[in-house]
């Protein structure tokens, strides 16, 4: 495991240690009340109108979480299928392990009288704080050093996943849509500097977004709704209608999908409802399924799209030289894993006929001494033929003169042979 991941890991499991040992603290306290009765409102009662928002919201958390980029990421670079099962089963049992110490303090904070607690203000906590009824909990029921040590601990978890998010988004953004969509050919400086500034404009997207939102709970619902509405089709296209979809697809279901959110309106960042579908309502605003239906109508859109432009690429009522993302023909990236693929042909093939030439020159030097050491070499009639030998050499002298020959041969055809298997290997 990479050293960013056991980091990110350990002080994530580290933000459990104190919550847990903070529960006999703050169940204890004096200034806790019985947790029962008589309070009977644990349970809500859900009416007829909020079906619809339950419902949507229910598939909203269910499917928007599958497609979170931290997760996924995780789970495609496991080594092999098991991992990757077992880590979603595990983080599954660890997600409800951490949810229990945030849910107990909740049910204890509904029956403290935190003005006993040292809480400048009413006993049951302002409206503008009961959002923050974990840390206030922490602090103000828990020993100073415990409560210090539960909040550094709190602090570094949620750094660690901001800059895990950030890293993950940003790679995201650079490898998926710059680089494989619109500079296929960019250098590797390219995409890191895209990479880097892909960082900062996210980071600073984040920082305002933060910055403009009273709830931490707001914030994630709305990512897990713009997850569910824009990335899931997206998901679910790539792994059960792979062979129906394309670059023109994808991208145009993103955008109508990202136009119709828009359009339904969002009040945490202030976005007005443009289009009222059914059951809208003045105070409650939408109460139709909304994102349920702006992700069906980006799917829908997807593969209708991704099916017309193939049929106008195959059927020729489009040109290939209008295939700008190379969904119908050969790929820049693929071109240039094939031409690195023959290079090493090309190179064998050059070192084969370099041993010939090589092996050519050295029988041709052998020939023109044969021919100067031979008495009365002064004609083509006398000239002896190329694998003569003079006979005026002793048997010696024969046998010196016939080894660089057969040298230089020897050395060629090893040369050729080493070049012709070591083209098979790279094959």
């Amino acid at each position: 495991m990479p050293e960013g991941k056991r980091v990110r890991t350990f002080f994530k499991a580290l933000r459990s240690t104190p919550q847990w040992a903070a529960v006999p603290y703050f169940w204890k306290h004096s200034a806790v009340g019985k947790i029962g009765a008589p309070h009977h409102d644990w349970i809500g009662k859900i009416e007829a109108i909020d079906v619809s928002q339950i419902l949507d919201l229910g598939l909203m958390t269910v499917f928007g979480g599958i497609p979170w980029q931290v997760y996924f990421q995780r789970v495609l670079g496991a080594q092999d299928p098991f991992t990757a099962k077992m880590l979603s089963y595990v983080s599954a049992f660890g997600c409800l392990f951490l949810a229990v110490p945030p849910a107990i303090a909740g049910a204890v904070a509904k029956t403290t009288n935190f003005t006993d607690a040292g809480y400048p203000g009413p006993f049951n906590l302002d409206v503008d704080d009961r959002g923050k009824v974990l840390p206030l909990v922490m602090h103000y029921l828990t020993p100073s050093y415990l409560s210090t040590l539960g909040l550094i601990a709190i602090t570094a978890a949620i750094m660690s996943s901001v800059d895990s998010s950030m890293l993950s988004a940003s790679s995201l953004v650079t490898r998926n849509i710059y680089h494989s969509i619109f500079r296929p050919a960019a250098t590797d400086l390219q995409v890191s500097m895209v990479l880097r500034l892909m960082v900062v404009v996210i980071g600073a997207a984040a920082t305002f977004m933060a910055l403009s939102v009273q709830s931490v709970f707001s914030l994630w619902t709305l990512s897990s709704d713009l997850v569910y509405v824009l990335l899931f089709p997206q998901f679910v296209a790539l792994f059960y209608f792979e062979n129906l979809t394309n670059a023109y697809g994808s991208f145009v279901g993103f955008v109508i999908g990202f136009i119709l959110r828009g359009l339904c309106g969002e009040p945490l960042i202030h976005v007005p409802v443009t289009v009222q579908l059914p059951l809208y309502d003045n105070t409650r605003g939408q109460q139709f399924p909304f994102r349920t239906v702006c992700m069906v109508i980006s799917l829908a859109t997807m593969l209708g799209v991704s099916v017309l432009a193939k049929t106008l690429f195959a059927t020729g009522a489009l040109s290939t030289s209008m295939d700008v993302w190379h969904c119908f023909g050969p790929h820049p990236e693929d071109e240039g894993s094939k031409k690195a693929a023959d290079r090493p042909s090309s190179d064998a093939k050059m070192t084969t006929e370099t041993a010939t030439s090589h092996t050519t020159r050295a029988g041709e030097t052998l020939r023109k001494r044969s021919v100067a050491q031979a008495p009365g070499a002064t004609s083509s009639q006398n000239r002896p033929p190329k694998d003569a030998v003079s006979p005026n050499l002793s048997q010696t002298d024969k046998t010196v003169q016939k080894a660089p020959r057969k040298k230089a041969t020897k050395k060629a055809s090893k040369e050729a042979q080493d070049a012709t298997e070591t083209t098979r290997n790279k094959k």
